[in-house]
């Protein structure tokens, strides 16, 4: 087994953070897809609360960069969300497995805003680092996000690399976090 997928387990072992809409566990696809509407709405309700918030914190300069990292995410969302469809279409599980994607995302990226405005909630991720460096590769963290950063960048995506890309220059500018922590951090709160 490779560690890369040992990691992997392990950060999802770890993780507690959940999206705080309903659990949708009807029968019935309509009000499934419903219920997973509602939960889209609610995170993009979130989002957009927090973009606002720290839209109006930040000096001119930086809230230009702000709104190009926002314009390359909702580049990256719509086109993830879709190959979710894409997958299951024509299935009537396709918009759900839709919704609940840009449920998913769009909560992600709210992580990623709060983490930028406040350097906070990521703690889910710091704890995973911690355990898997512990097990894996003798308490040496930087081994870990050097393995994450590689492993789980998707260079065939070039509207995720875009994204993530501006999104790191951001939290280097204002939190002096490093490339490979940053890549790593944002892989592993999108994959899990």
């Amino acid at each position: 087994m490779k560690i890369t997928s040992v990691i992997f387990v392990g950060i999802l072992i770890l993780s507690n953070s959940a999206h705080s809409g309903s659990v949708c566990d009807s029968q019935i696809t309509r009000e499934i897809e419903a219920c997973a509407e509602s939960n889209f709405k609610g995170a993009d309700t979130e989002l957009n609360r927090v973009y606002q918030m720290l839209d109006r914190k930040l000096a001119p300069a930086d809230r230009q960069n702000l709104r190009q990292t926002q314009r390359y995410w909702i580049q990256c969302k719509t086109k993830y969300c879709q190959a979710a469809f894409d997958a299951t279409s024509p299935g009537q599980e396709a918009g759900i497995d839709k919704l609940a994607c840009l449920e998913s995302v769009t909560s992600e990226r709210t992580h990623e805003l709060l983490f930028l405005d406040k350097s906070y909630s990521m703690k889910d991720f710091n704890r995973a680092l911690n355990f898997m460096a512990n097990e894996y590769e003798n308490g040496r963290e930087g081994q870990v996000l050097r393995k994450l950063a590689r492993d789980t960048m998707d260079g065939e995506d070039q509207d995720w690399l875009r994204y993530a890309e501006a999104n790191c220059q951001m939290t280097h500018a204002k939190l002096l976090e490093e490339r490979d922590v940053c890549v790593a951090r944002m892989s592993f709160y999108r994959n899990w």
